[in-house]
């Protein structure tokens, strides 16, 4: 979580050079949770499994905080809605 923030926090302050940088925000973690799906869609070790269910489970959270970023027009990182 602490990438994420990190991460999160410097697309938004780069909202004022690119305003779709929430958007390539999106579009990086959206590639990031294919990946994992495409993972778990192979026969895995049970322990390999709940490892990767739960990085699906942080990231698809993750993807629904910057799609709602995107969406409510977040553009500082004083904004409420971060």
């Amino acid at each position: 979580m602490i990438l994420f923030t990190d991460s999160t926090e410097y697309y938004i302050q780069e909202m004022e050079e690119n305003p779709l940088s929430l958007q390539d925000h999106l579009s990086y973690t959206e590639d990031g949770l294919k990946l994992l799906v495409e993972l778990i869609r192979n026969p895995l070790e049970p322990i390999k499994r709940k490892i990767l269910v739960s990085l699906i489970t942080a990231e698809v959270h993750c993807r629904d905080i910057v799609e709602k970023l995107a969406d409510t027009g977040c553009d500082s990182v004083n904004d409420f809605s971060w």
